[in-house]
């Protein structure tokens, strides 16, 4: 009786610590996800990804095509009913089902639904416009019918963007219950994914399925450019250089993406190599590989300081805002700065916090810093 009075009382003592984390880990990754138009762009640029399996030229082509005529590719592309499910249920994003329904400021679907639309509009927005190229290939190149060439469009979705769903995830991913999984695999289901694609191309190369140029072509598209091009969208290092002259972020992107090789998939190891990359090239790169801890260290390294300024306090009050209710306290104040920067006359300052830069970032842009 007493030991199972003290296992009972040891469970309950861990279901309640399980229960806090898991609060406070679904409210960081919302804060991270909701409001910013920057998610928006960065999901946007998975569609070069339909190239790996059609010619380089036609797919731009197509793609050129497909967003001059926008409202005819949209109408055109959804009438595959995968394509309505995928945006209604948010399917594209990791465990964003599960951390948005347990916070406590996204309670309804409509608050969820506002939270998670610059991620479900990406991301719809690269599989409609970057398929539609494919779509066509196939039905005019390859013979395929209409319904055959959306079946094939169906499977490389699966197969090259980001999913919820249990295939095209590893079995730690599919453990979405254990805390420790949740923590080590937050944002990396497209990394993983592009992982698997690597490591599919070597499998396929090495059973004869595809040549030398398929290989290379898959291996840059997965290991390089598309590492490339998540840089700088967040860096904005050719807009920096376009508006200072000065291509050192850009070269910092270029060099860290050759060598990065996705290294970022595999928890611990990864950002280890990853950390060391960014050091060897003298370019910053954050040292905590749990999420939310990198606020906290933060934050204590603001209490600590004897110049504590009044950006200092918004900076820890809204981080605990955000661990605690899920509202991107962050995001709203620095896009409200944003808004301020504007009506002052700093358009471009103020355009890059509205588009989700963070107030550092948009002053070394600008060459401010």
């Amino acid at each position: 009786m007493l030991s199972n009075s003290s296992y009972s009382k040891k469970a309950m003592s861990y279901d309640t610590l399980n229960g806090l984390f898991n609060k406070f880990f679904n409210n960081w990754v919302v804060t991270k996800i909701a409001i910013k138009p920057s998610i928006f762009v960065k999901q946007l640029l998975s569609v070069v990804n339909y190239a790996e399996d059609m010619p380089v030229l036609d797919w731009q082509k197509g793609f050129i095509k497909a967003c001059s005529s926008p409202e005819k590719t949209i109408n055109y592309m959804m009438k595959d009913p995968y394509l309505k499910a995928r945006f209604e249920s948010g399917s594209q994003s990791e465990y964003l089902k599960e951390t948005i329904k347990n916070t406590n400021f996204a309670k309804t679907k409509k608050l969820a639904d506002f939270f998670t639309l610059s991620v479900r509009l990406g991301d719809i927005g690269a599989i409609t416009f970057g398929g539609k190229p494919y779509i066509d290939f196939l039905i005019k190149e390859k013979g395929f019918s209409e319904s055959e060439a959306f079946d094939k469009f169906r499977q490389a979705t699966m197969r090259t963007q980001q999913a919820s769903v249990p295939s095209s995830l590893s079995n730690w991913q599919n453990n979405i219950n254990n805390p420790l999984t949740r923590t080590f695999f937050a944002f990396r289901n497209t990394s993983n994914q592009y992982f698997r694609k690597v490591a599919d191309s070597f499998i396929d190369y090495s059973n004869g399925v595809i040549g030398k140029k398929q290989l290379a072509k898959n291996l840059f598209i997965y290991s390089v450019f598309n590492s490339f091009l998540y840089r700088t969208a967040t860096s904005l290092s050719i807009l920096k250089l376009l508006l200072t002259g000065n291509d050192d972020d850009l070269i910092d992107d270029l060099i860290q993406s050759i060598f990065d090789l996705n290294a970022v998939a595999i928890p611990l190891i990864g950002d280890v190599y990853g950390y060391a990359v960014a050091k060897i090239n003298k370019s910053y790169s954050s040292h905590s590989t749990i999420p939310a801890l990198d606020e906290v260290y933060t934050m204590i390294d603001k209490l600590g300081k004897d110049d504590f300024s009044i950006d200092d306090f918004t900076f820890i009050v809204n981080n605990l805002v955000e661990l605690t209710t899920g509202v991107p306290a962050n995001s709203i104040t620095n896009m409200a700065g944003g808004a301020g920067d504007i009506l002052k006359g700093d358009y471009i300052q103020g355009g890059l916090r509205l588009y989700g830069s963070t107030k550092h970032r948009a002053k070394k842009v600008t060459g401010k810093e």
